[in-house]
């Protein structure tokens, strides 16, 4: 009877953990443990593209776990501060969505979301024409939001995202006037034409090589 109190006891420590947010560092370490050793040695000798990694897999990878949130973006932002464009991406959506509750912060989750994007990834492209849409984060603007949601529709060829673009350029274009409209799409050619030139940047350089080998994309 009592290891089974004990047992009870336990089980409502762990899930008083889980829902608190709180997380041990020997808990965090088990979390590392499914990583490749030589990925965390990369990462801590300073490599941007394996402190990504490493950020990423604290965050649940591509299922979200805000436990983790303080020791991913610890990561995150290292990888960040050498240039790497989708820990820029990444810590948007942390702040975001993704994150803990006391990390989410809608004027942040913009902020990096532009910058990623001005870094040439991809992955909040489609994410920063919704916050110029519904002022998230900054004030709604009509004009900005049309022309980022054309310039993902232009970059993408998958299926859904180009389903998604479109849909919200038609929701956008509703709102707008003729001459709103007029100067909305020159706005969008220039940031095709600075996406296109950021991205290829961004796709030259050996971070974006080390994560497109690892993670197949």
């Amino acid at each position: 009877m009592r290891n089974f109190c004990l047992f009870l006891g336990g089980l409502f420590f762990w899930a008083l953990n889980i829902t608190s947010g709180y997380c041990s560092s020997d808990e965090n370490r088990a979390r590392l443990e499914n990583l490749d050793t030589n990925i965390i040695t990369a990462a801590q000798k300073g490599d941007p593209a394996y402190q990504f990694i490493v950020g990423f897999h604290l965050m649940g990878g591509f299922f979200y776990d805000p436990r983790y949130t303080e020791e991913a973006l610890d990561w995150l932002f290292k990888a960040h501060k050498q240039g790497n464009a989708n820990a820029t991406a990444e810590i948007s959506y942390i702040y975001s969505t993704k994150g803990s509750e006391e990390y989410k912060d809608p004027v942040k989750a913009f902020e990096y979301a532009l910058l990623s994007v001005k870094r040439g990834s991809i992955d909040v492209l489609l994410h920063l024409p919704k916050m110029y849409y519904w002022g998230k984060g900054t004030l709604p603007n009509y004009s900005e939001a049309y022309a980022w949601s054309a310039t993902a529709l232009a970059v993408s060829d998958n299926e859904n995202f180009r389903t998604e673009a479109t849909e919200l350029l038609d929701e956008i274009r509703c709102k707008m006037t003729d001459p709103e409209l007029s100067k909305a799409q020159v706005l969008a050619e220039k940031h095709f034409k600075s996406f296109r030139k950021a991205r290829t940047k961004w796709k030259n350089t050996s971070m974006y090589k080390t994560l497109s080998d690892y993670y197949g994309l």
